[in-house]
């Protein structure tokens, strides 16, 4: 055996130690604790219910037969799903723990009960053949608790616990809990390592453990306010919200409309990314492990239409819709990837309408908020007011012998108001679905129509 010194990178703080020919070397560094709420309850519970906390060995002599990497003699060996109870190092000391691992594991390691008083870096680490020791998670700050986790290949793993301020030798409580049932999504089990999930699909997830909480990422595609999602399970789903509060995702089999909970910045030539953050965790009392989590990319453009079913002369004003009592208005909304998306997306359809012989100012005819059906349509219907036509036109049918008609008629195309706005026109939008142009609003339509008021059939010669 030999004598090595315990690098730390970055500090240049040296610690000695006693260490095999496989020196351990650890970045100085790690991901800044984000405070989770739930984290020290579940992690208390889950090391409570391996029970009483286990006294430290000494390290093996030499390798165990399954070991694919050497032993380290610096380090003490510790075993899975135990608890063990030690004295927090003071700063700039490292105390180090290793296992071996036999097969595919999920790997969580947890920190209890540590003085907020004083600052800790845990660190997750892989020993390799050749001597390199691989960071595989970490975590820095004063919280109460840590938690790292890795889905890990058979082999040597260290768990490190280095001081970084204040005072050393108080209590604190840490295990290393293995999971062999997990998903392709783990490890997510922290707001800052969430598994990133594209939208316009569904996953289906598994809580590895009672206690195991899972988080998923929805980017919002460009120009998209929002996104859609359904849950499906006994267990509990939440969204984080932009005051930084969890929500319940209602599980009834119907999408919810969320907004951002949050934006990455633009940085490195990567333009600002906005997001939905989604966990999902046990109630109590639930075993379940199994749940589906459906997201969808919400209206990006939509097509439209709008007709009369009404029998009219179609003579005036060749290429404008003519309606005289019943405007019918439907289409289909697309998401980004140019697909039907679905029940549940809201459309605004918006007929406005001004009495060219009465009053200047606009009628609201229709103002209604519509759903998409499951295939993504949408429909509205309106009846139009009795109109008095501005226009008066006569006009005969292309036919021999010709039909003669006279036909009073408002017209968006022809006359307009003092502002210059079509006397009668209709309106489609999505709401919160911004403008492709670019302008303040939302993706919308507006277009003109003829309102007939009146046709009198002359006679046919």
């Amino acid at each position: 055996m030999n004598r090595f010194r315990l690098v730390l990178i970055g500090t240049g703080l040296i610690a000695s130690t006693m260490l095999s020919a496989h020196a351990l070397t650890v970045p100085s560094t790690g991901k800044s604790v984000i405070p989770n709420p739930e984290l020290a309850k579940t992690s208390l519970d889950r090391l409570r219910m391996l029970g009483a906390p286990k006294p430290l060995t000494k390290p093996a002599a030499h390798a165990l037969a399954a070991d694919p990497a050497p032993a380290n003699q610096g380090c003490q060996e510790i075993q899975l799903n135990q608890a063990y109870d030690l004295n927090t190092p003071a700063t700039n000391e490292l105390q180090c723990f290793q296992l071996v691992i036999s097969q595919k594991t999920k790997l969580d390691a947890i920190l209890i009960n540590m003085p907020t008083d004083a600052g800790f870096a845990a660190y997750l680490l892989q020993a390799k053949d050749d001597g390199n020791h691989v960071l595989l998670d970490s975590q820095v700050g004063t919280s109460a608790s840590r938690s790292l986790h890795k889905v890990v290949e058979p082999g040597r793993y260290f768990l490190a616990v280095q001081g970084q301020s204040g005072t050393g030798g108080k209590p604190y409580t840490f295990g290393i809990l293995g999971y062999t049932q997990f998903d392709a999504y783990e490890p997510n089990d922290r707001i800052d390592i969430p598994s990133l999930i594209s939208t316009n699909r569904t996953i289906q997830g598994t809580l590895d453990n009672a206690s195991d909480i899972d988080f998923y990422r929805i980017d919002i595609p460009k120009r998209i306010n929002h996104t859609l999602v359904q849950f499906e399970g006994p267990q509990t789903a939440e969204v984080k919200q932009a005051n930084g509060n969890w929500a319940t995702l209602p599980n009834d089999g119907k999408r919810y409309q969320l907004p951002p909970s949050d934006t990455i910045p633009a940085a490195d030539g990567k333009p600002e990314q906005r997001f939905v953050m989604v966990r999902v965790r046990n109630k109590d009392g639930v075993t379940a492990t199994t749940y589906k989590l459906h997201s969808t990319t919400p209206a990006a453009s939509f097509d439209w239409n709008a007709w009369s079913a009404e029998n009219l002369t179609n003579l005036v004003e060749s290429g404008v819709l003519k309606v005289a009592r019943e405007l019918q208005i439907g289409g289909s909304v697309k998401d980004a990837s140019n697909r039907n998306v679905g029940a549940g997306v809201p459309v605004r359809i918006l007929v406005s309408y001004v009495d060219v012989l009465g009053s200047t100012a606009y009628q609201k005819l229709l103002d209604q908020i519509v759903t998409t059906t499951p295939t993504g349509g949408y429909y509205a219907k309106v009846t139009l007011p009795e109109c008095y036509g501005a226009a008066k036109e006569d006009k005969a049918t292309l036919s021999r012998p010709a039909d003669h008609w006279t036909i009073e008629y408002n017209s968006g195309r022809q006359i307009k108001d003092s502002s210059g706005k079509p006397m009668i026109y209709y309106q489609v939008e999505l709401p919160g679905t911004p403008r492709r142009d670019g302008k303040p609003g939302n993706e919308l339509v507006q277009m003109e129509l003829v309102h007939v008021c009146k046709e009198t059939y002359r006679g046919r010669w």
